[in-house]
């Protein structure tokens, strides 16, 4: 009895030092350089899952030495080792690691951007002089806005932003200019992409024109035919944090957090929302309580002018949404040449470099095959290849939407009888930002392929004579799959809806 009882204490006393050993951190220390810059205090890095732009609030990090020499620790696993200067995140510098419980990586050598002490950015009306009055600007990178925390920065009464100790790089900006007012001329809020910081110890100023706005009316009435009264419209985000969270904040393109462009039905259903850039927009219709999306309508906003788009009926079967922003759950790694695990952060998939190709396949529920719409929001996180790789089926054949292949700005569809993206009549160049959501939209008709990209349509492509094929390198995408050649993308906001057969 005694041998029993030693040997139970002996299992005890192994699976807690299992248990300890298993939860001892990992430590990263290295060197992080910064050109130009002899001190490095200030600097801050973190050990984090899932990066965000600006620094949580409930974590301090472990400063960065004077010479930049840095020591940290992070739970086992994977995670991303983030500098911060103040609450700025260096996303040049993000470096992906990955450790087992007690392990010490030591001399690490990271690059960080140089910073630009001040950042200016001079807003001016459609005729070129001073805005006259505040607004508020949202300053947006790839892992989402730099002011969170704020709710954006206040221009002063010129219309003039203030950025302090920004690190070099390309940001877009989010500026917000609805005053609460009627004003006689309204200015449309609306997102600049490609504002190239630079470092240096002085000031950079960037001006920037706005557009003049435009307006769009109607009301909503449901499949039957009553008004859709309290729905909630708003121009197209598709950056919900988390859709199944009834009221999560919807966000415009990593923008404001707080839609300017969002308001409520009246009792009849009826709506109208002001201060739209012209152009064509999307406008994504919720039910009372709901933040997933259940219709979108599309309209051509005329700049200085009011859009009716009359009574809209609701379609009885609105948008599916296929990720939900935490999970793959209906979806599987593509089994690809070369492929590595994609993995989910921060609201996104994360599609990582393969050697050639990475990947993920539906596996859910049965889709349609024709009379349907697929929309995503993708960017290229890093690579010069194709970023978006969208196979999806017309009827029992299927095709592929390549955007940003044969080295970085090839667009089409593979294959249309036999000849890929590059040689046949839907072939032609884009050239795309890096680190830059752009929103994808296709749809498939009985007699037709259309493309939308950021609402501009590119392609149209009939199916009457002529032969639809993918190539054999993504076979395993079917029957719908989003791939990357040799290049890390990013996807979110994927949905797909039945169209009414003609």
């Amino acid at each position: 009895m005694r041998r029993v009882r030693c040997w139970h204490l002996f299992l005890s006393l192994l699976t807690a030092t299992l248990a300890r050993a298993a939860e001892q951190p990992v430590v990263y220390q290295g060197k992080i350089t910064v050109a130009g810059e002899q001190s490095l205090l200030g600097y801050r890095v973190l050990a984090l899952r899932e990066p965000s732009a600006e620094r949580p609030w409930d974590k301090e990090g472990s400063p960065v030495a004077f010479d930049g020499r840095f020591r940290v620790t992070a739970p086992p696993g994977a995670c991303y080792l983030a500098f911060y200067l103040g609450r700025y995140l260096d996303d040049g510098s993000l470096t992906r690691v990955e450790g087992k419980a007690g392990d010490t990586v030591t001399d690490l050598e990271i690059a960080a951007r140089p910073v630009r002490a001040v950042v200016t950015v001079a807003l001016a009306k459609p005729n070129g002089s001073a805005l006259g009055r505040s607004v508020r600007g949202h300053l947006c990178g790839a892992w989402g806005r730099y002011d969170a925390s704020t709710l954006g920065v206040a221009s002063d009464e010129r219309g003039v932003l203030r950025f302090e100790k920004v690190p070099a790089g390309n940001y877009s900006l989010w500026v917000d200019t609805v005053s609460g007012q009627r004003e006689a001329q309204p200015l449309a809020a609306q997102l600049f992409h490609g504002l190239e910081v630079t470092g240096g110890k002085h000031e950079q100023a960037i001006p920037l024109k706005l557009a003049p706005g435009g307006a769009v009316s109607g009301r909503l009435v449901s499949a039957g035919g009553q008004p859709a009264a309290g729905w909630l419209v708003n121009v197209q985000s598709g950056a919900v944090a988390h859709p199944a969270e009834a009221g999560a904040a919807a966000e415009w393109a990593s923008g404001a957090v707080d839609s300017y462009a969002q308001i409520e039905t009246d009792a009849q259903g009826a709506f109208r929302l002001a201060g739209l850039l012209p152009g064509a927009q999307t406008l994504d219709i919720r039910q009372p309580g709901e933040s997933r999306v259940q219709h979108s309508v599309y309209v051509t906003i005329q700049a200085e002018q009011e859009t009716d788009l009359g009574t809209v009926k609701l379609p009885a079967t609105g948008w599916r949404h296929l990720f939900e922003g935490r999970g793959l759950e209906g979806w599987s790694q593509s089994d690809l040449f070369g492929r590595r695990d994609c993995r989910v952060e921060a609201g996104r998939v994360v599609v990582p470099t393969g050697d050639d190709m990475s990947g993920i396949t539906w596996t859910g529920a049965a889709l349609p095959k024709r009379n349907y719409e697929v929309t995503l929001q993708g960017m290229r996180v890093a690579g010069r290849d194709f970023w978006c790789g969208l196979t999806f089926p017309v009827g029992d054949d299927p095709c592929s939407l390549i955007l940003g292949g044969w080295g970085g700005e090839v667009v089409g569809l593979s294959s249309i009888d036999g000849e890929d993206a590059s040689q046949n009549g839907t072939s032609q160049t884009i050239e795309f930002e890096q680190q830059r959501w752009y929103r994808v939209r296709v749809r498939v008709t009985g007699d037709a392929i259309l493309v939308w990209l950021d609402g501009k349509r590119i392609i149209a492509q009939e199916l009457a004579g002529h032969r639809l094929s993918i190539r054999m390198e993504v076979e395993a995408s079917k029957p719908l799959g989003v791939a990357t050649w040799r290049t890390t993308g990013a996807l979110r906001d994927i949905r797909l809806r039945p169209l009414p057969a003609p």
